[in-house]
């Protein structure tokens, strides 16, 4: 994959671009076509009661959409047919455990553990037992872990120099390995609310081949309380946020946060996040040069978005949302405030594979002209931004199948994610102007203890 990466660098940006929109057409033909596939309705299931294949596939497909209420009746009816079906009883477990009826699927379990199972179906038992378990401990511990290597054709922040024409400055393309991972602590207290303590984490490091100057790690620390009353469910948090570049100290930030979520209706939710802040911001040098004034980018920052999440149907998701951030600054030229606007668009396959696009728009002015990167300036900073995003990913698992129930299980973690994406500034002024596109594969590890 390096090799495949490495070339792809060498051939130049417009190369780059050209596999960018190849791959990007391919992500939306994927979601179009999956569209157009024929899924197994309850018509089908209730016209030919008898056919076991059918019937399980149903529960299948439904279970992986999230409707876990018509897979356990659809099982329930297969087991009443065939009680010493003993796969079939095992996913019928796997689906109670998962609508937290944890007495049913022990029950479950206690009829497999008298059954002669054979060794695969034993051992996925056993796993289950332990996951079971697991849950009635009252924690969880949940995330992904990913290594990539990415790409970019315009690897620089912006043409940040006054001196370099902004018009002919070169593009530094450049090929990078990434590092990304996130975890999910839960205690559950109980309650009316369904009190939890959660802890989030999550970090990404970014080492680029030749373009060092722009290596960077970022953490950010979450940690608070959730719960959920009938159609709502809300979060609050106290938030920390670390950003490193070439090794200096950049970004301090801490904060709190808010969401609330409420269900409309089984396919629709309205969705309003909230949070405050103070930005720190420290001088570093970046290869020779030392940032001037980015201290005075001290200040406090407030966000506000409403969204609204839609299932289609059973296996396409979209969301669409508006919001509105100020930061405010010590030196004026630094402050700011935007409208932006984020949607996406989701699908998910039988074979456990899925398709993301994602786009996000931001209207920004700032307070006052910038006499350190345009001294002539009467005018202050306006910009739009634009990033899009679309991926594809697959669990290792599907491509590469294995005998061994507990490889298996392993090989249905690990997934494979292959992305492109576009970033773009315009701003009144040249020198602010930036573009960017690039492409990435990841390998992803996900982990539910």
């Amino acid at each position: 994959m390096t090799f495949a990466v490495s070339n792809l660098a060498k051939s130049g940006g417009r190369i780059a671009k050209l596999a960018a929109a190849l791959v990007l057409s391919a992500s939306f033909s994927a979601l179009a076509a999956a569209q157009a596939q024929d899924t197994i309705t309850f018509e089908d299931v209730f016209n030919n009661p008898d056919d076991k294949q059918l019937n399980i596939d149903y529960a299948r497909q439904e279970a992986a959409a999230g409707n876990l209420l018509a897979s356990a009746a659809t099982l329930e009816r297969v087991l009443l047919a065939d009680p010493n079906w003993d796969e079939a009883r095992l996913f019928y477990a796997a689906v109670l455990y998962r609508l937290a009826d944890f007495s049913g699927a022990e029950r479950e379990v206690r009829i497999l553990e008298g059954r002669p199972l054979s060794p695969a179906l034993q051992a996925q038992l056993q796993d289950f037992k332990d996951r079971i378990d697991n849950k009635q401990s009252k924690t969880r511990l949940s995330g992904s872990i990913a290594v990539g290597f990415t790409y970019d054709d315009n690897v620089a922040v912006n043409n940040d120099d006054p001196s370099i024409d902004p018009n002919n400055a070169p593009a530094q393309s450049d090929e990078a390995f990434t590092f990304r991972a996130r975890g999910k602590y839960e205690y559950e207290i109980g309650g009316e609310q369904d009190l939890k303590f959660i802890a989030l984490l999550s970090t990404l490091s970014k080492r680029y081949d030749d373009f060092g100057r722009v290596d960077f790690n970022f953490i950010a620390a979450r940690t608070g309380f959730e719960g959920a009353n009938g159609p709502y469910d809300w979060r609050v948090l106290a938030d920390f946020k670390n950003l490193d570049i070439v090794g200096d100290q950049y970004l301090r930030e801490g904060g709190a946060s808010v969401r609330v979520r409420r269900e409309m209706t089984a396919q629709t939710s309205l969705q309003v996040d909230a949070d405050a802040s103070y930005q720190e911001y420290d001088n570093i040098t970046i290869g020779d040069t030392a940032t001037l004034f980015e201290d005075q980018r001290a200040g406090l920052k407030y966000t506000v978005l409403g969204s609204i999440k839609h299932k289609f149907d059973s296996k396409t998701r979209g969301s669409i949302g508006i919001g509105y951030q100020k930061k405010e600054a010590d030196f004026e030229a630094y402050e700011f405030d935007t409208i932006f606007l984020t949607t996406s668009l989701s699908r998910s396959f039988k074979n456990g594979s899925y398709a993301v696009a994602s786009y996000f728009y931001r209207d920004v002015e700032y307070a006052a002209p910038d006499p350190i990167v345009v001294p002539s300036a009467t005018e202050a900073r306006q910009e739009d931004r634009h990033y899009a995003r679309a991926a594809y990913g697959i669990p290792v698992g599907s491509v590469f199948e294995s005998e061994n129930a507990q490889l298996q299980e392993k090989l249905d973690d690990l997934r494979i994610e292959v992305s492109v994406f576009y970033d773009d500034r315009q701003a009144n002024f040249d020198v602010y102007d930036y573009d960017n596109t690039g492409a990435e594969v990841q390998l992803i590890w996900n982990f539910d203890r």
